[in-house]
């Protein structure tokens, strides 16, 4: 049994996880044999052989080895080994689905038995709590308990469970005024893994990093990507994987590399689902429709979107992406009926807000809402030079600036539209958004030749929109280029 532990420890340091799970499983065969079972020892190996299943992507197998290892725990009545087994192999970052609320309820357990006060061991318990509540619980709650497990990490110095509770509260508290905490958090994780060599926690902060880099439109964008899927690779975890290939489709979506974009989504949903992610249809669904979007090919979203606010009516997020949608292709009507059941001051600050306030905008104008129009501008106004994201930064819509401009003309406030739409395409260019980039040139030039205010850059930008557009291929931009040609 030794030998094969040492070996495992072997494989694990080469990051063979699949080799260690091999060796563990044989490890635990030989321990039983030897008439060990119901030992710490035993509850050890499991432990190790479920971490090993989990770092090699075999989830089943991994939830499996940490049942039995939670069972046994119970039965040695030990707290500290049931917390250990509650959280698993990691962190998770799946919130939705049965699995979330298992892991919910076995947290909540194994809290009630751990001594109170604080403790390293209480504040991962807490951030995985956290993790587990996102979605499907009360986001409150959520929100309260990843600040109390960051809160006790750091009065309990423990650097690894900071890190967690870090991690945690990010995925809880993802609005957009707190971009700038979002930011230093991240970094605070990426830093914390390096000192502790909890290599996951790299991963898990570059995740939120790019997500946050993305909304502030950081020039170094791309840096993080390309580190991310280094980092991805080295660590050999299956379950990770999905979380470099979701950036790079990003990336290509920024780039307007449609195919490219296409096929890393797939890839990406092909690894979700690999990794028993409840999120991979979600993420897919957002990349997907962005990429219809660049072909003219939006509408065929439609149905998708009507049976998601079917099955989720008070998620206000799928009402206003319909208004969108219908603003965005001459149905002004169906627009202003969605518009009618949202309240905008019910919009959640969360990951979603700005995705939300720009389909509404599209609705907005199509339809001719202007107090909406007024209130969507004063509450975009404070993000003025932020790119919207889609689910924590996976995929992306327009520049604040952006909407903010088309908003200001369809209120008749003409030279600040122009002036919004100026910042939109300095944005854009900031991290080479480039179909955003096209639309806001030529709607800039549009603007301009419409009111009187063209200048020596007019020309160059229905050019610099053009040749993007029909790289492209978005429909709708070659045919406003064409007609500002004209």
């Amino acid at each position: 049994m030794e030998q094969r532990t040492l070996a495992a420890s072997r494989a694990t340091a080469t990051f063979a996880h699949a080799d260690a799970a091999l060796q563990l499983t044989e490890a635990v065969r030989l321990l039983v044999q030897g008439g060990e079972a119901g030992t710490p020892t035993h509850f050890e190996l499991l432990h190790a052989l479920g971490r090993a299943h989990w770092r090699a992507g075999h989830r089943d197998q991994a939830v499996r080895a940490f049942d039995d290892a939670w069972s046994l725990a119970e039965q040695l009545d030990d707290p500290e080994r049931a917390a250990r087994a509650a959280v698993g192999g990691g962190f998770s970052c799946d919130f939705a689905g049965e699995a979330a609320s298992a892991r919910a309820d076995r947290c909540r357990a194994t809290l009630r038995r751990l001594p109170t006060g604080d403790g390293a061991t209480r504040a991962r318990l807490l951030a995985e709590l956290a993790a587990s509540l996102v979605v499907h619980s009360d986001r409150a709650e959520a929100r309260r308990t990843a600040v109390e497990a960051r809160d006790m990490a750091r009065r309990v110095d423990d650097p690894v469970a900071l890190g967690y509770a870090l991690v945690a509260e990010q995925f809880t508290s993802q609005s957009p005024a707190r971009l700038s905490e979002r930011l230093d958090d991240a970094r605070e994780i990426i830093a914390l893994s390096k000192t502790t060599g909890e290599r996951p926690l790299e991963v898990l902060g570059r995740f939120c990093l790019i997500g946050a880099m993305l909304e502030a439109a950081d020039p170094m964008l791309d840096r993080e990507i390309s580190a991310q899927a280094a980092e991805v690779r080295h660590l050999n975890e299956p379950g990770y994987r999905r979380h470099d290939v979701w950036f790079e489709c990003m990336r290509s979506l920024l780039r307007g590399r449609v195919g490219e974009a296409n096929r890393l989504a797939k890839q990406g949903l092909e690894l979700a689902l690999a990794a028993g992610d409840p999120d991979a249809y979600s993420v897919y669904g957002g990349q997907a429709a962005v990429a219809l979007w660049m072909q003219g090919r939006a509408t065929e979203t439609e149905e998708a979107y009507l049976a998601m606010r079917a099955a989720e009516p008070d998620t206000i997020l799928w009402t206003a992406v319909l208004a969108g949608l219908y603003g965005m292709n001459g149905r002004p009507g169906d627009a202003a009926m969605m518009l009618d059941d949202i309240c905008l001051r019910a919009v959640p600050r969360d990951q979603h807000t700005l995705l939300t306030w720009a389909a509404m905008t599209e609705g907005a104008i199509a339809a001719r809402h202007r107090s909406m129009m007024g209130e969507l501008r004063e509450e975009l106004e404070l993000y003025a030079e932020r790119i919207t994201p889609v689910a924590m930064g996976v995929a992306c819509w327009d520049p604040v600036a952006r909407l903010l401009g088309v908003l200001s003309l369809a209120l008749g406030d003409v030279d600040r539209g122009i002036a919004e739409l100026q910042l939109a395409v300095e944005v854009c260019a900031r991290v080479d958004a480039r179909p955003w980039l096209a639309v806001a040139s030529l709607e800039l030039a549009e603007a301009q030749l419409r009111h009187g205010r063209t200048t020596a850059a007019t020309p160059e930008l229905i050019e610099q929109g053009s040749a993007l557009a029909s790289t492209i291929g978005i429909p709708r931009l070659i045919r406003l280029a064409a007609d500002l040609r004209a």
